[in-house]
């Protein structure tokens, strides 16, 4: 039965794991168990937990390599839980069919790679790779007219798979080439070097991703281009662009969860900013930390109405299947049963907005833009 607003949960905990990748030179993103702790500090004592029960959070971190994750997931394994929280790990490229044969769902978080949008046992609630850089080429070809494009990012084959993807893909069916690779030693600290090579292809816009945030800022800046540059919204938070200042004016950032800066009034972002400055006060404000917490809060909503007895990896990922319009926390709605990309049944909902950081302030060029347009032929 659900339960009352304020009751605490007791009893038997529902485990859920998580893992994200931290502490190393390719690609972190720690903020997303900070977001989904806060939110099960939320849930479970405001709340009533799912079902009275409370949430037993069980996490690890990954390198961002095969090997790293395949003995974080294992690590979880041990914890039997209910249901995992992925991560965005490019390890998932070869790991992914370990977890599938698990049977265990894996629900919400945030993923990179292709077999975990494929996969039978995922839910997610964004497109993340497969909404991210699809509107990256949209809003360069829609908002900035661009037809001609340079693809910035650090030489990892995760990359170069990303690009072939999901840039080329819906450039090549937008009618324009795709895009240019320009590419950065890993562990560089200066990308000077690596901008002005992909300025020498005369880009009309940049499309710079998997980069450190606050070397792209600066060398972008020293260069003293004209030509646009969009970037993820993990560059894109309010503590990375205050230590940026002025290196990230004008800068455009895809958006796919709801924030602060443009939907200062929206009741969810005005209940996760309360939590998080409650819990984790000091964690960066991304897309991956609204995940995190986003994911929680939805697997709260669906879950609650369910007998907790009979909750089984079998029923819960029948449960969230069967969605249909479903309201996502920081996000538009998703529906399992309908996905927006036929290709991509994992993913039940996709959409990304465009901003632009200038003068210090944050401003929404766009509306959500939903997945099936953002991929257009190529979908």
């Amino acid at each position: 039965a659900t339960t009352a607003a304020g009751e605490q949960a007791t009893g038997e905990p529902i485990v859920i794991g998580i893992y994200t990748p931290a502490d190393n030179q390719s690609f972190t993103a720690p903020e997303l168990i900070d977001g989904a702790e806060a939110a099960v500090e939320y849930v479970n004592n405001q709340l009533g937990g799912i079902g009275g029960r409370p949430i037993q959070l069980e996490s690890c971190t990954t390198d961002y390599t095969a090997p790293g994750l395949t003995a974080c997931v294992n690590e979880l394994f041990q914890k039997d839980p209910l249901i995992i929280i992925p991560g965005p790990d490019a390890g998932a490229l070869s790991v992914q069919p370990t977890v599938d044969a698990t049977g265990i769902p894996l629900i919400g978080g945030a993923s990179f790679t292709p077999p975990e949008y494929t996969s039978p046992t995922r839910a997610l609630f964004n497109g993340w790779s497969a909404s991210l850089f699809p509107a990256m080429v949209h809003f360069a070809i829609s908002e900035l007219q661009a037809t001609n494009l340079a693809a910035l990012a650090l030489d990892l084959p995760s990359n170069a798979f990303i690009r072939a993807l999901f840039m080329d893909a819906p450039a090549t069916a937008a009618g324009i080439p795709a895009p240019t690779p320009v590419n950065a030693p890993v562990g560089s600290a200066d990308l000077t070097a690596t901008f002005a090579a992909a300025l020498d292809t005369n880009p009309d816009a940049l499309l710079a991703y998997g980069l450190p945030c606050q070397p792209a800022f600066q060398a972008y800046s020293s260069l003293g281009t004209d030509v646009p540059m969009i970037m993820p919204d993990n560059c894109g938070d309010p503590d990375t662009l205050a230590a940026a200042g002025d290196a990230a004016d004008g800068v455009y950032f895809v958006g796919l969860y709801k924030g602060v800066e443009v939907f200062p009034d929206d009741p969810d972002v005005v209940l996760y900013n309360e939590v998080m400055a409650e819990e984790a006060p000091d964690v960066a404000d991304t897309d991956f930390s609204r995940g995190g917490f986003g994911t929680i809060m939805n697997i709260h909503e669906l879950l609650d109405d369910m007998d907790p007895a009979s909750l089984t990896h079998e029923s819960v990922l029948a449960a969230f299947k069967a969605t249909a319009d479903q309201p996502s926390f920081l996000n538009v709605p998703y529906s399992c049963s309908a996905p927006p990309v036929a290709n991509f049944p994992g993913i039940c909902a996709g959409s990304a907005y465009l901003v632009q950081f200038v003068d210090g302030t944050v401003t929404k060029l766009s509306d959500y833009v939903a997945m099936d347009t953002l991929w257009g032929a190529a979908g």
